[in-house]
């Protein structure tokens, strides 16, 4: 919890806070507007971090009995958003003339759309108890050939991170360059070995169809061929390219979530239990807005079934000094990057 806050001088959470949050929403007409393409990946890496300094941080923490339904409408209707968006897009880029830029740049705009925002909604509606909310964010992960992260961030990476065994939290020392492919490789074997355990307490073979990798590759394969068969080659190979642009955008955020901290290890063997310390909070009021308090990180991990408008802002975790637009820039170039950084990892 917030030190600054007590329970009794939270603001109550009403309907009318959810509004800041549709801001995501915002990058579908936003695509369309600008047809050069660029509009949506100008808006998130320009403009954002700019509107970041500009509206500050917000370290306020809501309390409530009874979270109102319009956080939940935001995250059930995108699903259905993102797919139309990406299918128009497809059937108006496969019959587009145009230079390389013009492709490039819708092509990280989809990405970003599907990446940045879809992806996190994913998140969100995978950690729900409810299987209906679960099958909308399989929806959004098929979109980006993503689908076996639904097993391996809930099941893997919530129980192993900040530890070695965890290839999605980024060592001291790494770079995205090195942690990304790690990270992505790593992320479907960890799938493959959490699946072949829960088989094997079924008394099922690996190889078995309800082996959920089997899912994870057919759903997102039968997508594909639908573009291709439906739309055109040219869709096809599009969808693909915005799919790694929104997987390269998870990934290096899942460097940024965990980068240089790790769990100490117990004379047992085990690693102490999760808490907010090993995952970086940030407070910048746009992007949490943005990204529905995903920066809101450490109080994730620490409270993993807790639903986005209620994580907290953590003051006892390490703290990024900018939004997650910018972090992702400045990972780009490692140096940059570890000087931001690595004098704000708390000494063990």
């Amino acid at each position: 919890m917030n030190q600054d806050q007590s329970e009794q001088t939270k603001p109550r959470l009403r309907a009318l806070h959810a509004v800041p949050f549709f801001i995501g929403y915002s990058l579908l007409p936003l695509y369309w507007l600008f047809p050069g393409g660029w509009s949506v990946a100008v808006f998130v890496f320009v403009l954002i971090p700019v509107f970041d300094v500009i509206f500050g941080k917000s370290s306020v923490n809501f309390t409530s009995p009874r979270i109102p339904r319009a956080f939940d409408v935001l995250i059930w209707l995108w699903p259905f958003l993102q797919m139309g968006n990406l299918v128009a897009a497809l059937i108006m880029l496969q019959t587009a003339g145009g230079n390389v830029w013009f492709f490039t740049g819708h092509i990280l705009s989809l990405g970003i759309i599907n990446g940045a925002v879809g992806i996190t909604y994913a998140h969100e509606l995978i950690h729900r108890k409810s299987r209906a909310e679960n099958f909308l964010g399989e929806i959004i992960l098929s979109t980006v050939w993503y689908l076996h992260w639904k097993v391996e961030h809930v099941r893997g990476h919530h129980a192993f991170v900040a530890t070695p065994k965890d290839p999605a939290s980024a060592p001291l020392g790494s770079t995205i360059y090195s942690f990304i492919p790690k990270s992505f490789f790593g992320g479907w074997k960890s799938t493959a070995a959490l699946e072949s355990e829960r088989l094997k307490r079924k008394g099922l073979p690996p190889i078995s169809l309800r082996n959920y990798l089997w899912s994870a590759a057919l759903i997102p394969s039968v997508f594909t061929a639908a573009v291709g068969l439906l739309i055109g080659f040219k869709a096809m190979l599009i969808f693909l390219l915005q799919a790694l642009v929104a997987i390269i955008l998870l990934e290096i955020v899942n460097y940024i979530e965990h980068y240089g901290l790790r769990r100490k290890q117990l004379e047992s063997g085990n690693y102490e239990r999760p808490h907010p310390g090993i995952s970086w909070n940030a407070d910048n009021r746009l992007t949490n807005a943005f990204l529905i308090n995903l920066q809101r990180h450490s109080d994730h991990h620490a409270r993993p079934r807790v639903q986005y408008p209620m994580l907290e802002s953590r003051k006892d975790a390490p703290q990024l000094p900018f939004g997650y637009a910018t972090m992702i820039l400045a990972a780009l170039i490692p140096p940059l990057y570890k000087r931001i950084v690595e004098p704000r990892i708390p000494p063990d």
